[in-house]
């Protein structure tokens, strides 16, 4: 089930993509999907996922960024993948904060004749705000449940966010 959920999250931004002005585009998706990626999507692996969505989410950026409408169905292409990977991995909210920077700067009033309206913002911002609420209450919901010492942490949030982003690079490498 979880191969089969990452193929229909790759093959729906490849289907995306196709859509743009950019004829090479679904070779870019499968060449941003480096063979650990392929075989993270064949295993239940919340990486799969974060990683299938990420892709997803960048091709609603970039035909954000290619066509001149930046319609309710455009953005809710951005917005819930969005959502989706902070529920998956909260620490996604790091890849969110970047797509919403570059979201800005391709689409902000002084480099752009289409600036987004503040009902556009509304919806690009909409699912990761439903992901972040509901990705806070489960982890309130089932903290109580962690009995292990090495897992189970009385940390301030901002320490373990911390934790999460210095591990990233020791990740990196072992890929």
């Amino acid at each position: 089930f979880a191969a089969a959920l990452f193929a229909g999250t790759i093959g729906a931004a490849m289907m995306r993509v196709r859509r743009t002005s950019a004829d090479n585009g679904v070779i870019v998706i499968v060449a941003a999907i480096s063979p650990v990626v392929w075989f993270l999507g064949g295993v239940v692996n919340p990486s799969s996922m974060e990683i299938a969505l990420a892709l997803l989410a960048w091709t609603g950026v970039e035909r954000l960024r290619t066509a001149g409408c930046s319609s309710v169905s455009e953005l809710v292409w951005i917005s819930v993948p969005c959502g989706i990977a902070v529920i998956i991995r909260p620490v996604s909210a790091v890849f969110v904060a970047t797509v919403l920077v570059v979201t800005w700067l391709i689409r902000r009033p002084a480099r752009s004749t289409i600036a987004l309206s503040r009902r556009a913002w509304a919806v690009l911002m909409a699912g990761p705000f439903v992901g972040v609420v509901a990705s806070f209450v489960w982890s309130r919901a089932t903290s109580v449940a962690v009995s292990d010492s090495r897992a189970a942490t009385h940390l301030p949030l901002t320490h373990v966010f911390w934790q999460s982003l210095t591990g990233t690079a020791d990740t990196l490498h072992e890929i």
